[in-house]
């Protein structure tokens, strides 16, 4: 947008004021005094543009009107960014009615009428409002700063005022979905409140069930008791006869029973006293039955304990037993006893060996007596038949024979057959003599062996006596095992028998235990009916508290249909609750749902921002160098629009109030003139005017000539800079020169345009 004409009348100190012929391009001054009019030319821009002005309170446009005056009007002409030429009407009185008209240039007819809808068309033609105008176009008579990082303005630069919108709406519905939280809480409330009202709490219903289940819990229990004392009764009544029979079993037992009937009896009497025991337990009895440690079972106890007294007996025939059976040979694994050398069956079997062996030698010893024997004799027989005469044919027969048998052997034989004879009888002679040795060893060793198998004998007898000792009558057992003539046996078969073994040993001393059993037994038998008594009244003492009970229960059942009905009403009411919740919670999962949305949003809101910092950042970069004569061309620009230079004589960057008062002002005039440029771009629009009010504050008059030398080349598209300020050096680089006086109420500039 381009101003080119500017009428008005009545406006703030101006009676008439026209400005015709505005150049479209360059620098434009307004100078004058203060209070000269300087300021309310562009704030008649500003009203034309927009019905309102940065001086004027938006509630007040009134005070815009001239001193007295009923009313005023102004007239602006612009060429849009289409380059078309428009026309603004608009007039106010002091009642405050505003009218306005948009006009095209050649046409007779507004295109648009009223405030809002010129306002609208005028937003359309330029692409900023009122705020986005004081942000970047218009810098106001003030002191400069950096723009607010979250104005309209910035927003709408950086492309982010449909998200910003979107989340203002998010925001909205949040806050409505938080207010019908607040209804439904409410109405919870309410629901609470009646039920309240209905005196039908959680906590009475839950003590009366309660109560409920501990009368059902106590009933069980009775109706166990009961039970279980029944069992006990009758267990017990069941138990006696076992334990009269298994006692009368040990009183009437003979003085021979074995040590196995004797610990078989003992204890079959000490189980049957337990299992009376324990069908006692549960009964608050003082019974002699059902005592823990009663005479009777003590009594058993006691004679259990004198039984057992001949463990000490048994560890010594275990120990005696181990040495028969290495003696015996019964382990085929060992062959030795401990301390008892080569075992008795082995030395047997030795023996024997030996027998046979010299047997074979003494039978071999007699054929050779029998052979030798016959040798000498037919030797005697040659050696007679060869030195006789008497029958030479037999002579001759004979040694035929002996050569058909020996060969030619045979007659030398004859000639040596005396000395053979000799030979044969002497070797005879010593056969004898070692047959008549080996039959004497064999008669030695056959005795041996026999006496060996008579200890073997003695010792098998003693080790059957040993292992049958349990099956055996106790006395004789004591008598034969005295016969062992073992030391340690005999020992402890002593101290057994003349000690706790007496009774089981010594027919008096049995007959005193039995009596004194058969006295116990039938003193505990007799307590048999008291037992039962205290089972029945037990048993009574339980029916009651059933009866109680059930009484009780029957009383709530009455209770709980009283409440039955405000109950249902109760959870009614819950249900309603219930389903409160169901919507408070869905109510709450669509918060979660829109806060997630914001968060989305204000993280892409935030990059947007980032990249307009970049954007701005860079723009800033290329206005800084031209208003600084390239004395400072970095900038950084943070998130919130803070400023940070970079300073080559610090060789970094440094915060804006590190500089000095003029090049601060310098650096935020670039910064606002980068906005500009940013918000032209932004909208699309091509050329554009903008309006520095008092931009040269604090300005030396080298930084003011350097700074409107720069201007111009600032950005291609602003090629309308308006310029106020008291007094200007030097003209001659404006465009046009506009001086006011505060002497004069009417400003006329220029020739209508055609």
């Amino acid at each position: 947008m381009i101003l080119q004409g500017l009428r008005a009348q009545n406006v703030l100190k101006y009676a008439r004021l026209v400005v015709n012929g505005i150049p479209e391009k360059g620098l434009i001054a307004i100078s004058g005094r203060n209070e000269s009019g300087k300021t309310a030319i562009v704030e008649s821009i500003c009203f034309a543009l927009f019905g309102r002005t940065f001086s004027v309170p938006e509630s007040r446009p009134e005070q815009i009107i001239r001193w007295n005056e009923p009313g005023c009007q102004i007239e602006l002409q612009f060429r849009g960014e289409d380059d078309k030429t428009y026309r603004i009407e608009r007039s106010l009185d002091y009642k405050g009615t505003h009218a306005a008209l948009l006009f095209r240039r050649g046409e007779e007819e507004p295109f648009a009428s009223g405030p809002h809808s010129v306002n609208e068309a005028v937003y359309g033609l330029c692409g900023f409002d009122f705020s986005r105008y004081l942000d970047a176009l218009y810098l106001a008579q003030r002191e400069i700063s950096t723009p607010h990082s979250q104005s309209e303005t910035i927003k709408a630069i950086a492309g982010a005022t449909e998200l910003e919108v979107l989340l203002d709406e998010l925001k909205r519905d949040i806050e409505n979905e938080q207010g019908r939280i607040r209804s439904l809480d409410t109405e919870v409330s309410e629901t609470i409140r009646q039920i309240n009202e209905l005196d039908v709490s959680d906590q009475v219903l839950a003590d009366m069930e309660q109560e409920r289940h501990a009368l059902h819990k106590r009933i069980h229990d009775a109706e166990q008791a009961v039970d279980s004392l029944n069992t006990a009764a009758n267990n017990i009544q069941a138990d006696c006869p076992g334990v009269q029979s298994a006692g009368k079993a040990i009183a009437t037992a003979h003085i021979d029973s074995s040590l196995k009937n004797w610990a078989d009896m003992i204890d079959t009497l000490e189980s049957r006293i337990r299992a009376m025991c324990d069908s006692c337990e549960g009964i608050e009895t003082d019974s002699e039955l059902c005592a823990e440690h009663s005479k009777l079972s003590e009594h058993v106890s006691e004679l259990g304990d004198r039984l057992n007294a001949f463990e000490r007996v048994q560890d010594r025939m275990d120990f005696y037993r181990m040495q028969l059976a290495a003696l015996l040979a019964e382990d085929d694994t060992r062959h030795e006893g401990p301390g008892t050398g080569q075992s008795l069956p082995v030395q047997r079997r030795d023996v024997s060996r030996l027998v046979r062996q010299l047997t074979l030698k003494n039978v071999a010893c007699q054929v050779g007596v029998l052979s030798l024997s016959l040798l000498s004799l037919g030797s005697l027989f040659v050696w007679f038949q060869s030195g006789t005469t008497l029958d030479p044919a037999a002579t001759e027969w004979l040694l035929g024979v002996l050569e058909q048998v020996v060969g030619t052997w045979g007659r030398h034989f004859v000639q040596v057959s005396h000395m053979a004879t000799a030979g044969f009888a002497i070797a005879a002679g010593l056969c004898v003599f070692y047959s008549m040795n080996f039959s004497r060893h064999i008669r030695e060793l056959k005795g041996q062996r026999d006496r060996l198998q008579a200890h073997i004998n003695e010792l098998l007898d003693q080790a059957r006596l040993i292992d049958d000792a349990d099956g055996l009558p106790l006395p004789g057992l004591v008598a034969d095992l005295k016969k062992l003539n073992n030391g340690d046996i005999s020992q402890q078969l002593t101290a057994f028998t003349e000690g706790a073994g007496l009774p089981f040993v010594s027919q008096p001393a049995l007959t005193a235990e039995q009596d004194r059993l058969l006295d116990i037994l039938n003193a505990c038998m007799n307590n048999v009916g008291d037992l039962r008594e205290s089972i029945a009244i037990e048993i009574g003492h339980h029916q009651r508290i059933i009866e109680e009970s059930q009484e009780r229960n029957t009383e709530l059942d009455a209770e709980k249909e009283q409440v039955r009905r405000r109950e249902e009403e109760i959870s009614q009411l819950r249900d309603r609750i219930d389903g409160i919740a169901t919507r408070k919670v869905q109510h709450e999962e669509h918060i979660g749902t829109l806060e997630l949305a914001r968060h989305l949003i204000r993280e892409t809101c935030r990059n947007i921002y980032n990249r307009f910092n970049q954007v701005l950042s860079k723009y800033t970069g290329m206005v800084m160098p031209r208003l600084t004569d390239d004395r400072y061309k970095q900038m950084q620009i943070a998130d919130d629009l803070s400023v940070r230079v970079f300073s080559q004589d610090k060789n970094d960057f440094g915060e804006l109030e590190e500089f000095s008062s003029g090049t601060q002002r310098q650096i935020l005039l670039a910064v606002r003139l980068a906005m500009s440029k940013a918000l032209i771009e932004a909208v699309n629009q091509g050329k554009q005017f903008i309006i520095l009010d008092e931009p040269f504050a604090f300005f030396d008059r080298e930084r003011v000539q350097a700074t409107l030398k720069a201007l111009p080349k600032v950005d291609k598209n602003l090629d309308q800079i308006w310029i106020i300020t008291q007094e200007f050096a030097d003209t001659q680089l404006f465009a046009l020169h506009i001086e006011c006086s505060r002497d004069s109420d009417e400003l006329i500039i220029g020739q209508p345009a055609q």
